[in-house]
């Protein structure tokens, strides 16, 4: 476990907001401290995940771009050969309509920005250990009903692990059990170094309950800093 402050000096060290003296006297503890330096890895793991999440999103979104104009130019041909030129620009206008309609009511806009690196549980020994293996296995099954009840033990047996809180949380929304997750997710522990995650995947969960309110107030409260800030400033734009 550790200290508030150490949350606080990670999230800068991760978000490159340390003098290189400081991030060095920072990183000169690792040896001496397991449990910071475990932090810290679980950390950079989740940055590069995102930064991999956000660069394969952006290039999907320029093809599908590509893709969707030469589409409507080749529709657009088809239109003029069969329809005279008015009657083919008032359905081209009434399909684009049709289209920001579908997009924006599509049931899959929450499945799209649920995005997350597979569940690594810190070190444990001996029946929490036992747990976290099958927690982390049940989750790779995506079995998540039964991974959520093995996440749930882990947090009561220590209230402090709250990355077992926060992949109980999305081990719900997952199972469909929007409620619920956006229970356990929206009054995160705030200041740790999974917060702003929880409030992501909180707001996630009320956007598939259709209480798009409550996910606006959750995605603004997400820093820049956090890795999950342009998603958070997408799904905004969308809402």
């Amino acid at each position: 476990m550790i200290s508030e402050r150490d949350k606080e000096l990670l999230e800068e060290w991760a978000d490159g907001r340390m003098s290189e003296a400081a991030r060095a006297a920072f990183e000169a503890r690792f040896d001496e401290e397991p449990a910071l330096a475990e932090a810290a890895r679980l950390r950079q793991d989740m940055n590069r995940y995102l930064q991999r999440r956000e660069k394969r999103d952006a290039f999907k979104a320029r093809l599908a771009a590509a893709r969707a104009a030469h589409e409507q130019a080749r529709r657009r041909t088809h239109m003029r050969v069969v329809w005279r030129r008015r009657l083919g620009a008032l359905a081209a206008v009434a399909a684009v309509a049709l289209v920001v309609v579908w997009w924006v009511g599509r049931p899959d806009l929450v499945e799209r920005y649920a995005t997350y690196p597979p569940l690594s549980l810190t070190q444990r020994s001996g029946e929490v250990e036992t747990l976290a293996l099958r927690a982390e296995r049940l989750f790779a099954e995506r079995q998540f009903t039964q991974a959520a009840r093995v996440l749930d033990s882990l947090h009561r047996m220590n209230p402090a692990d709250t990355l077992a809180l926060l992949y109980e949380g999305i081990a719900r929304f997952e199972a469909g059990d929007y409620r619920q997750a956006a229970s356990l997710l929206e009054d995160f522990p705030a200041g740790g170094n999974w917060t702003t995650e929880a409030w992501y995947f909180a707001a996630l969960a009320h956007l598939a309950l259709d209480e798009k309110d409550k996910a606006r107030e959750l995605l603004e409260k997400i820093p820049p800093h956090s890795g999950r800030y342009s998603q958070a400033q997408e799904l905004l734009q969308r809402l």
